[in-house]
């Protein structure tokens, strides 16, 4: 409760405090000998006292320390403590200052709020430098070794990981055109597998579109899109749902127009009484025959393949080729090559849709 002031709140809610301040350095009524004494004057008189004393009081209690309700605890009352001598005992309160400094000679670096610009010097020579308006910051190691550094290193400890934990988050921040905190963007590392021995990461870059923020990239032992059927197909490949050239979608769903020359790799098969053929490796193959041979049936046979079959006779020729009864050489039935040393038959084939090879022979090279 207070003596000397009060404080009232308008119908606009502004608040304001009435505050009675007497005077404390002059007298109010100054007796002399020979004094008729009033009431008027002696209350006058006991008037200014009484109230210096309900002023001082009232200043006591509203700026000054004061013990709780409980009695085990000061309380400032949301006032700043200045001059603060520094703390020597563990049971002494500290100033911000001390504390700054204590904290900023413990790791080697000198207080970064008194530097307005410049650089940090850790002891291992790493220093943290920042421009003057404060929006660049650049971490350097100072070594001439291969030692590897400098590393920002997000650690998190748990004493049971789970899988898809996020493990840290590199988060860029902003804010809209309303003044809203916004994530913009995020580099963000997961836990695909925690199990000893067999543990799987990945990195997921995160962006806001549209006003939600999202996975866009993932990056494990391959890279994959988000929204691409399946995830990482393997270490070295990347998986999305389309792929552009200069805002044209090519790939094998989609039309598309080459201006460049394409070629297909030319698949040597190996020399065998049955010449093994898988459709998967190649589209053109070629064998060079040292004996009687049979082309066997192709393995991974696709509708709507097509390609040739170079067979070439050795250097010393004479050797008979026939097919697997895969291959359709239609009316005209299957081919005679000419066995001459060196000699090359050529074969052309299209896979149609019930897996048949349906060849034809192009003739002998």
């Amino acid at each position: 409760m207070a003596f000397s002031r009060d404080t009232y709140t308008s119908a606009g809610e502004a608040t304001f405090t009435i505050t009675r301040t007497s005077n404390q350095s002059a007298r109010l009524v100054d007796y002399v000998d020979a004094s008729v004494f009033k009431a008027d004057t002696l209350d006058d008189d006991i008037l200014q006292a009484f109230y210096v004393s309900q002023e001082a009081l009232d200043n006591a209690s509203e700026l000054s320390l004061q013990i709780n309700a409980a009695g085990d605890e000061w309380d400032a009352e949301s006032l700043e403590i200045q001059n603060l001598v520094g703390g020597t005992d563990n049971n002494d309160a500290v100033a911000y200052g001390q504390m700054v400094n204590y904290v900023a000679a413990a790791a080697g670096v000198p207080d970064p709020s008194a530097v307005a610009s410049g650089s940090l010097l850790a002891s291992n020579g790493s220093t943290l430098a920042w421009s003057e308006d404060l929006q660049t910051y650049v971490l350097t190691f100072d070594d001439n070794t291969a030692a590897a550094g400098p590393t920002l290193e997000l650690y998190r400890t748990s004493t049971a990981p789970q899988t898809a934990a996020v493990s840290g988050t590199i988060r860029i921040k902003g804010q809209n055109d309303v003044g809203e905190d916004v994530t913009y963007a995020e580099i963000r590392g997961d836990v695909i597998d925690e199990t000893d021995a067999t543990e799987n990461g990945a990195i997921i870059i995160r962006t806001i579109t549209d006003g939600a923020t999202a996975n866009v990239l993932h990056i494990r032992d391959g890279l994959f899109m988000q929204g691409a059927t399946g995830n990482s197909m393997g270490a070295g490949t990347i998986n999305a749902s389309g792929i552009y050239d200069d805002g044209v979608q090519f790939g094998p769903d989609v039309d598309t127009s080459w201006s460049g020359a394409q070629r297909g790799t030319l698949n040597e098969l190996t020399d065998a009484a049955t010449v093994a053929i898988d459709f998967n490796d190649s589209n053109n193959f070629y064998v060079t025959v040292t004996a009687d041979r049979t082309i066997g049936q192709p393995s991974n046979q696709t509708a709507g393949q097509c390609g040739f079959l170079i067979i070439e006779q050795d250097g010393t020729g004479g050797h008979t080729t026939s097919f697997h009864a895969d291959w359709d050489w239609g009316a005209a039935g299957t081919p005679t090559f000419d066995t001459t040393a060196n000699k090359k038959g050529v074969v052309a084939y299209f896979v149609d849709w019930d897996t048949t090879v349906i060849a034809r022979f192009l003739g002998d090279f």
